[in-house]
């Protein structure tokens, strides 16, 4: 038996910031937070735009907040927040940000 071939217009389900693991690397898809101006413009200036890749590199106990890799820095972002970003594990072809890999 062979495996079974990914269809390119599947509708996948949407994946969101806060179900990323840690050690996950993902690329930002969509920001829903048009009613909340405020945190979505601070969260531009932190350079988390549509096609900026995200590494999770760490949670706390809780599992709230999670911190975040984002263009050489780390961040973290609140449960509330980061349920609104959406995210790919597929790197996107178009509009790619790359972010600088710290170990």
């Amino acid at each position: 038996m062979g495996k079974k071939k990914k269809d390119p217009n599947e509708k996948q389900n949407p994946v969101t910031l806060d179900q990323v693991e840690v050690g996950q690397t993902v690329w930002v898809t969509k920001i829903a937070l048009d009613d909340d101006e405020n945190m979505r413009r601070r969260l531009q200036d932190l350079g988390i735009i549509e096609g900026t890749r995200v590494v999770c590199r760490q949670s706390a106990p809780s599992g709230n907040p999670k911190s975040f890799l984002v263009r050489g820095a780390v961040i973290a972002i609140r449960t509330q927040d980061s349920s609104r970003i959406y995210v790919t594990t597929e790197h996107p072809e178009e509009n790619y940000q790359d972010s600088e890999v710290i170990e």
